[in-house]
């Protein structure tokens, strides 16, 4: 994630790794679920990676979620049970590996006690064919492939950089990333699965926010956006790149970012892919009152088949003759459905997805 804050002056500062991963702050991101026990204090639980499935060795992260982070104290003589029956004392980051029956849930006791049980989804997830691998720093990677499921004998590298992994089933690796600092490009993601070895392509890809300071109330402006990194994706399919700068505005009583208050998902068109790996693009901005204003900007892929329902397109749309709009970037207004894990999101905009998971994260 790279933050853009104004006050007197412009600036940028790449977000540090933090005490819990970003995606661990709200719904998982695609391909990665979580399935959480909640009391009023802290959730406890495991994060998996979708498409878990009975008969399966997976393998995933147990965390501790607080207000504050993740917080060891929150969580003392705790232990969570797998679906295997085996208990395991929750140590916020550990992986465990076990085997799925038929249902599948985890448990959450404390002193001999049963505090509350959460069911972990099963099934197979439908995806499109699979696109280009992207990292960026903090954030985590989704690989297809074939694994044993067990991650204590699994090892990540992108390049020179360890890679923790987080969840893996017989059909995903879930990866995540530290600060990638300088990296972009084309690089490999070498993975040791016990005696297999593996080499996945993929982009390190960085984008940088640069706008004016010192705006006056009502005077509009753009926020430059670039992505770098994007080396050998020029001019292939828009169904296999599915990628999208997310911008944020965290302070919407300050600004409004082309016409739309809170966020913006811009997607990123192949074609306009510079040779040198660059993409530009520009987003109008408008000051709706005096004072400091703060923009967060990611990039994200979107690899699930759904279709946007567009009942009034704004720029960068265009609409079929039905109304429906491939996710292919901009912004519809309309209402918001659900987000892939269960949550409601801000956006606006529907997905309509034959295995009602949307991708408006």
């Amino acid at each position: 994630m790279l933050v853009l804050a104004c006050a007197g002056r412009a600036g940028a500062e790449e977000s540090r790794y933090p005490a819990r991963l970003e995606w661990m702050a709200g719904p998982p991101p695609l391909g990665v679920q979580s399935a959480l026990v909640k009391t009023k204090d802290v959730a406890v639980g495991l994060v998996l990676a979708e498409g878990v499935q009975p008969g399966q060795t997976v393998s995933g992260t147990i965390v501790a979620l607080t207000p504050q982070g993740s917080d060891t104290s929150a969580v003392e003589g705790m232990v969570l049970v797998d679906p295997a029956g085996v208990e395991h004392p929750v140590e916020p980051g550990k992986l465990i590996t076990f085997a799925v029956g038929a249902a599948a849930a985890i448990t959450l006791r404390k002193g001999g006690n049963t505090i509350g049980t959460h069911a972990i989804p099963l099934g197979p997830v439908e995806t499109l064919p699979n696109g280009p691998i992207i990292a960026q720093s903090n954030r985590t990677i989704n690989i297809p492939g074939s694994f044993d499921g067990d991650a204590a004998n699994t090892v990540a590298n992108l390049g020179d950089t360890p890679l923790k992994v987080i969840a893996e089933s017989p059909d995903h690796l879930v990866v995540a990333t530290p600060d990638l600092g300088e990296k972009t490009g084309q690089m490999e993601i070498e993975i040791a699965d016990g005696g297999k070895q593996t080499a996945v392509p993929a982009n390190a890809v960085q984008l940088s926010l640069q706008a004016p300071t010192n705006l006056k109330l009502g005077q509009r402006t753009r926020v430059e956006v670039m992505l770098t990194g994007l080396q050998g994706l020029r001019g292939i399919k828009k169904t296999e790149l599915n990628l999208y700068a997310w911008l944020v505005n965290e302070t919407p009583q300050n600004i409004r970012l082309d016409k739309q208050v809170k966020t913006l998902h811009l997607w990123i068109d192949p074609k306009k892919i510079g040779k040198d790996g660059v993409y530009r693009l520009r987003v109008p901005l408008t000051a709706v009152a005096p004072g400091a204003f703060r923009l967060t900007g990611s990039v994200v892929t979107n690899t699930y088949r759904c279709k946007i329902t567009c009942t009034g397109c704004t720029d960068g749309w265009t609409c079929g003759d039905n109304g429906n709009v491939d996710c292919s970037g901009g912004l519809c207004t309309g209402a918001c459905g659900k987000h892939a894990g269960g949550a409601a999101c801000n956006h606006s905009w529907t997905c309509d997805c034959k295995f009602r998971k949307c991708s408006c994260d």
